[in-house]
């Protein structure tokens, strides 16, 4: 019986996957900051003011919302001037819950804002 394997992954494959790593980092980490500082203070301050501790989550939450869509957006424009297949690294993009999935709604308004980056820089894409 001969044994199956997987099929390595192509270069094109390996190339992406090597800049939804650099992309993890680049905007999982500097997102996360807001949203760790948020957390931090609506601890400190639910020992002494509730409401203000629900205003300091929200907004440590909304900020780094901000942070990720901004970081996202520059990450896109630079891993696609990098001549990788755009579907392949918008698959590894998304396997890697770096990007929302193209066919829900935040996706979609994702690929618009895409679509329009990518006019203004045509060898990007």
């Amino acid at each position: 019986m001969a044994m199956i394997r997987e099929a390595s992954p192509t270069e094109q494959e390996r190339r992406a996957l090597k800049l939804v790593a650099r992309g993890r980092v680049r905007v999982f980490l500097p997102a996360s900051l807001p949203f760790l500082g948020g957390c931090v203070l609506a601890l400190y301050l639910g020992d002494h003011e509730s409401w203000w501790s629900l205003v300091a989550l929200f907004g440590g939450i909304a900020i780094a919302w901000v942070v990720h869509s901004m970081l996202v957006k520059r990450w896109w424009r630079w891993a696609t001037a990098q001549e990788v297949d755009v579907e392949i690294l918008r698959e590894a993009a998304e396997n890697a819950k770096l990007v929302w999935p193209q066919n829900s709604f935040l996706g979609r308004r994702e690929a618009a804002t895409w679509r329009r980056l990518s006019s203004k820089n045509p060898p990007a894409i």
